[in-house]
């Protein structure tokens, strides 16, 4: 618990003097959970508390029983559980979603889960390596995902209505078939997506 607590106070002290935000991991057993978020809600670099990532429906109850932990430690800070963009077709939406649409997905876990943002994790430009590499797409190997826009417009139409903030994000470092030198020069595509929107972010993922 103490290396944990010296570790956030250390990435606190980093991000304090960066101006940047800290995501704290939550999940954690009680006691420990406790201490941490003590130990950080004060400060100016916390955005808000990590819960889950691409979380099917089945997950809504416990998603909001963490959540409902969090609000009660730190009422100040939002809870943050990012989703599934647009899956490819209804055969993948109820695989990795349990929903048939994107917008049952959104509506039924907001639904259960009283969360204070929303936000979604695509990464517009794919790298693909060429065919002789083992890759896909031969003579271009760089490409803008068909789904990224459709999750953009999906999800910001969804947070106006429930007028809270949304939260896309920019891959800014290497990342299995992103690697930087590929997508550092589109990072300016996707944050430009984002930043015209009303009440909307962008956030480099490092």
């Amino acid at each position: 618990l103490n290396e944990m607590i010296a570790a956030g106070n250390a990435d606190t002290a980093y991000l304090n003097n960066a101006g940047a935000w800290m995501v704290a991991a939550v999940g954690l057993p009680n006691g420990i959970a406790e201490a941490l978020v003590a130990a950080v809600k004060d400060s100016p670099a916390l955005g808000f508390y990590y819960v889950v990532d691409e979380p099917n429906i089945a997950m809504a109850e416990s998603i909001r029983d963490c959540v409902a932990r969090y609000d009660a430690l730190d009422p100040a800070h939002p809870c943050y559980v990012n989703l599934y963009g647009v899956p490819r077709d209804e055969k993948h939406a109820r695989i990795y979603t349990g929903c048939s649409t994107y917008g049952e997905y959104l509506d039924r876990l907001y639904g259960a889960v009283p969360l204070k943002m929303v936000s979604f994790d695509v990464y517009p430009v794919l790298y693909v390596k060429p065919l002789e590499q083992g890759g896909r797409l031969g003579g271009a190997p760089v490409t803008l995902k068909e789904r990224w826009y459709e999750t953009l417009e999906i999800a910001s139409s969804f947070a106006r209505r429930r007028k809270v903030p949304m939260y896309a994000f920019a891959l800014a470092t290497s990342h299995g078939r992103y690697p930087p030198d590929v997508f550092q020069p589109r990072l300016r595509r996707a944050a430009a997506a984002v930043l015209p929107l009303p009440r909307r972010g962008a956030v480099g993922e490092a």
